[in-house]
């Protein structure tokens, strides 16, 4: 039952990371595409990383303002909660 649990939790983790992943990417091309046009402010600074998609090897280039990647951040953290939270209510005792 433990072990179940377990990979409840990491399809949940996965799949929200996932989709903030996604979400990440989607809203990316956007401020890219202003680049120097656009005032900089510490969170207006474009940020680009290499990120490898969950079953890929061909890492993907990824940009998103400072103020995007810190919503990444919080969303993959509350994602991260949520999921052991359902876990914890799948398996009350903790066995």
């Amino acid at each position: 039952m433990k072990g179940q649990v377990r990979v409840v939790f990491v399809i949940v983790a996965c799949a929200m990371l996932g989709v903030a992943y996604a979400d990440a990417a989607a809203g990316a091309s956007a401020p890219a595409a202003q680049g120097a046009a656009a005032s900089k402010t510490a969170d207006d600074e474009v940020i680009c990383k290499s990120e490898v998609a969950l079953g890929s090897l061909i890492p993907k280039k990824v940009c998103a303002t400072r103020k995007q990647w810190e919503a990444i951040r919080q969303d993959s953290r509350d994602a991260t909660q949520q999921a052991q939270r359902t876990a914890d209510q799948m398996n009350p005792g903790g066995h």
